[in-house]
């Protein structure tokens, strides 16, 4: 015997993202859509062009608002807008996010900042000077390192690195070994 459908409608949403049962209301009417969000997502899905439109004439209209509402996110997000920006200037420098790669045929087997042995394990590939602050994207300039090497050299300038490097692997006054 078949099972009757759930809470007797059978009916599904129309959004294809969602397909969610939707149930007649008190009067026996059935929705097209479960929810409001289900029915302007169809909605934006079958009307691109006018709702493209609609959005050029509003911030044709509205420059100032736009400008607004920009300045309040970069405000808000500033480490997102950072590193976007740092993305785009990796990009224009020669493309280093495409050109990033598991490079498991390198010769290097120690880490180029700490000197612990590759060979079996995880590698980086790291910019000695990084392209943040204006190194070149070249594999002159590139690196293998440990993973904790290169996670907490981050953008920093190899100087500001090394120094950082010598401090923490010197013992502290006072303490014994």
């Amino acid at each position: 015997m078949e099972q009757p459908p759930l809470f007797g409608s059978g009916y599904q949403c129309e959004n294809p993202d969602c397909g969610a049962p939707i149930h007649p209301d008190n009067h026996g009417h059935i929705a097209k859509h479960c929810n409001e969000r289900c029915r302007c997502a169809a909605y934006h899905a079958a009307n691109r062009d006018k709702v493209a439109a609609r959005a050029a004439r509003y911030r044709a209209a509205n420059p100032e608002k736009i400008a607004a509402m920009h300045a309040l996110y970069h405000v808000a997000n500033r480490d997102k807008v950072a590193a976007k920006s740092r993305r785009r200037r990796a990009r224009k420098a020669g493309g280093v996010p495409q050109r990033w790669r598991k490079r498991e045929d390198v010769p290097e087997t120690l880490c180029y900042w700490c000197g612990v042995d590759l060979k079996d394990a995880p590698k980086h590939l790291d910019h000695i000077m990084p392209i943040s602050l204006g190194g070149p994207a070249t594999p002159s300039n590139e690196a293998m390192t440990c993973p904790p090497c290169n996670l907490q050299k981050s953008d920093k300038h190899p100087l500001v690195w090394i120094a950082q490097l010598v401090a923490s692997t010197q013992p502290t006054e006072g303490k014994a070994r």
